[in-house]
């Protein structure tokens, strides 16, 4: 599939903006709560390391669809942040494990992947070689070509 196809294979605004607009605006609401609730005087960020129980906690909330919490926010509108965690943590284990999309997997190894000792290591085995790649050392050789061209300008002029 070239990138033509992808971007039509995925309707991001017409496939789930349009349908889901005030549910959406909601769970954006939800989430400036929660970042508040844990995060008082930082921006908006979701900190994937703070919770990992996204199955239990979109259970406990589901439960209790239909009500409001005691933060004033509706249970359902926490549902589908904890939802979205959950699709958004499976495809990143996924991704990151090459696991195609047609295989089943434990749904709780996916969640404590992120926090995974093996996770890190693959992180920092990933950037290790992205840092020892040829065009990571072609661009810093570039950058200090380029910064010595303009010291050596200057002295000229």
């Amino acid at each position: 599939m070239n990138k033509h196809q992808q971007r039509k294979a995925q309707p991001m605004f017409t496939g789930v903006i349009k349908y889901f607009t005030k549910a959406l605006l909601y769970v954006s609401e939800v989430s400036l709560a929660g970042n508040k609730q844990h995060h008082e005087n930082k921006p908006l960020h979701w900190d994937m390391a703070k919770s990992t129980d996204e199955p239990d906690a979109l259970q406990r909330h589901l439960n209790d669809a239909g009500k409001v919490d005691d933060d004033g926010k509706l249970h359902s509108g926490k549902v589908a942040w904890r939802g979205n965690a959950l699709l958004e943590r499976e495809l990143l284990y996924r991704s990151e494990n090459n696991i195609p999309l047609t295989e089943d997997i434990d749904i709780q190894v996916a969640m404590d992947w992120y926090n995974s000792v093996e996770r890190k290591e693959l992180k920092a085995e990933k950037e290790q070689h992205k840092f020892g790649s040829l065009d990571y050392k072609k661009e810093k050789a570039s950058i200090l070509f380029n910064d010595r061209l303009d010291k050596l300008a200057e002295l000229i002029n």
